[in-house]
């Protein structure tokens, strides 16, 4: 366990950082590219988000010691249970597919060239750089953890799942520049 424990601290402590990019949602239309993303680095240790960012990696960092115990079996029964049937796995997969985040970020940029709004470039810029880093994250850690995927495949790129990073970071995005309204269903969607 500590062998896998330590890259996965490492991870949580530098790359996930990344992954709070919606925290500077209201970025200022004028920074560009390369500031927003510093700035999106940065945000886990210089704004208000700081206790959630370190009780948040305390709670992964528990869930991964717990893993064998609890998480394991859970997953083998509802994978056998199907509790929801096809229908929920096919939302996922959909939800997951990171097609929703480029229709908003394709929409967003295609307006913005279109009328020159500023605010609404920047929002597809948030969602594309969102996007980035969760996915960039996810893929870190797949490699460092190494989880066997629960089909028996052999394959271990099982955890953290691709399909729930970019469902919530869409689901992120929507709730900081839209509201909790569409925010909320987004989130419902992600879930």
């Amino acid at each position: 366990m500590t062998k896998k424990l330590k890259p996965f601290i490492f991870v949580i402590l530098l790359i996930s950082s990344l992954v709070l990019a919606p925290v500077s949602a209201n970025a200022s239309a004028e920074e560009s590219l390369g500031e927003q993303t510093w700035n999106d680095f940065k945000s886990p240790y210089s704004t208000p988000v700081r206790p959630y960012f370190l009780v948040g990696s305390a709670l992964a960092i528990t869930f991964a010691i717990f893993e064998d115990s609890v998480s394991d079996p859970l997953q083998v029964r509802t994978i056998s249970d199907r509790p929801l049937g096809n229908f929920a796995s096919d939302l996922g997969v959909l939800a997951g597919s990171l097609t929703p985040n480029l229709i908003y970020a394709g929409g967003m940029l295609l307006t913005a060239a279109i009328t020159g709004n500023h605010e609404t470039r920047a929002k597809g810029n948030l969602m594309l750089r969102a996007t980035a880093y969760s996915q960039a994250t996810t893929t870190a850690l797949k490699f460092i953890i190494r989880e066997p995927r629960p089909d028996g495949s052999g394959e271990k790129v099982s955890f953290p799942s691709g399909h729930s990073t970019g469902a919530f970071s869409f689901a992120s995005v929507i709730q900081a520049e839209h509201g909790w309204i569409y925010g909320g269903l987004a989130y419902t969607y992600a879930t």
